[in-house]
């Protein structure tokens, strides 16, 4: 079986991008549903401002944690790992959970402003907390 090897800074790279992205697509998704629901500007503003403020405090109090402990389970398992093994086994399948909690959200009767408010707020704690994998790189 091929196993991609690489090392750990490669791994906290990967993880990094995976949580920036992630973040980014969130972040803007709930964007583009404020905007095609063609909600007035002031609430699409304090929507944003509402979630970035949520998700500033979401990504410093749980997700920094959460980036620490995967950092240092990166550092611990060192250089040549399967480059897709940055994140526990526990870890894929949490993201399996929100990712199935996204859909069903969606697909709730929740306004879209909420629905795209707890988008938004998610995906800046991602991106926030994202820092924690890139600084580990080069401390």
């Amino acid at each position: 079986m091929i196993k991609p090897k690489g090392s750990s800074k490669k791994q906290l790279f990967l993880a990094g991008a995976m949580w920036s992205l992630v973040g980014i697509m969130l972040f803007f998704r709930g964007i583009r549903w404020l905007i095609l629901n063609q909600y007035e500007n002031w609430l699409i503003i304090i929507c944003i401002l509402g979630a970035t403020v949520i998700g500033l405090i979401k990504g410093k109090i749980i997700l920094d944690k959460a980036a620490n402990k995967a950092t240092i389970r990166i550092q611990k398992r060192g250089d040549d790992k399967c480059l897709f093994g940055f994140f526990s086994w526990k870890n894929w399948l949490l993201i399996a959970l929100m990712i199935t909690l996204g859909r069903l959200l969606r697909a709730s009767p929740a306004p879209v402003y909420v629905v795209s408010t707890i988008y938004m707020a998610i995906g800046t704690a991602l991106t926030y907390s994202s820092r924690i994998f890139f600084t580990s790189i080069y401390p």
